[in-house]
This record gives structure tokens, C-alpha cells and sequence, in this order.
């Protein structure tokens, strides 16, 4: 049986490998070169250390976590410049109003001490992003 972890990793190969010259490929969120073999998984928005443990499955999940090269994670996970790239590659390929659905539902839906926006409803795209932009 696999791990969650696992799980997660195989949900990222299939739902974020994009095709480049004709062949399938999942691209590093950070350097956009193809990823071979194994890869880090990173938390984008919410980070595991803001979360109470019973709660941290909420936050590994596509829209909060992103594929990179192990040296590109050791060398830039922590920075603000990261957190923006993850962004702009989850938005590219989930759209930014799932993301802040999710995200709207740690507080709403299950209690999380995240920070919060608004919790307005938004029409398009734009706001969407506009809103993830702002968390």
C-alpha cells in the first residue's frame, strides 16, 4: 500500500506532466527543466510547520504542492521567489479558482489557523488569481 506521500507523488506525475517536443515530461517548478526519475515535493502556500499534525494530509495535496530537482528545492525552497514560482506553475496548470478553493476551506470548511483573505465570491479567473496572489 502506498504512503500518502507516494500517493501524492503519483497524482503529481499525472495530473502536472505537460508535453515538451512531443514527449510527456514533468518540469521542475522552479528551473522548468524535466524532472528524471525521482523529485521533491513542495509545499507551495501553506507549509507543513503552520499546520497541527492531525491536520498537515490537508495541506499535501495538488494545489499546495509542486514537483522540483532536489538541488533546485535545497538551494531555493525557501524563498519568496519560490513561493511565486509555485504559484504561477500551479495557477498554469490547475487555474487559480481551485487553488483558492481549497485554500478558502482550511479556514472555512476545517478549522486551520491559515491567513485569510476574503472569502467573497470571485467571478473570474483574474480575481482568482488576484486573491491567491494576495495569501
Amino acid at each position: 500500500m502506498m504512503s500518502g506521500r507516494d500517493a501524492l507523488r503519483a497524482e503529481i506525475k499525472v495530473e502536472f506532466t505537460t508535453m515538451v517536443r512531443g514527449q510527456p515530461r514533468l518540469l521542475c517548478a522552479w528551473c522548468s527543466q524535466p524532472l528524471i526519475g525521482g523529485f521533491d515535493i513542495h509545499e507551495a502556500i501553506i507549509k507543513r510547520s503552520k499546520v497541527v499534525r492531525g491536520k498537515q494530509h490537508l495541506i499535501f495535496v495538488l494545489e499546495n504542492c509542486v514537483p522540483l530537482h532536489r538541488q533546485c528545492h535545497d538551494e531555493h525552497g525557501q524563498s519568496p521567489t519560490m513561493k511565486l514560482r509555485a504559484k504561477h506553475y500551479l495557477t498554469a496548470r490547475l487555474g487559480a479558482e481551485r487553488i483558492c478553493k481549497w485554500y478558502t476551506s482550511l479556514w472555512q470548511e476545517h478549522g486551520l489557523s491559515v491567513p485569510q483573505a476574503t472569502s467573497r465570491q470571485y467571478g473570474s479567473e483574474q480575481e482568482w488569481r488576484e486573491y491567491l496572489w494576495s495569501i
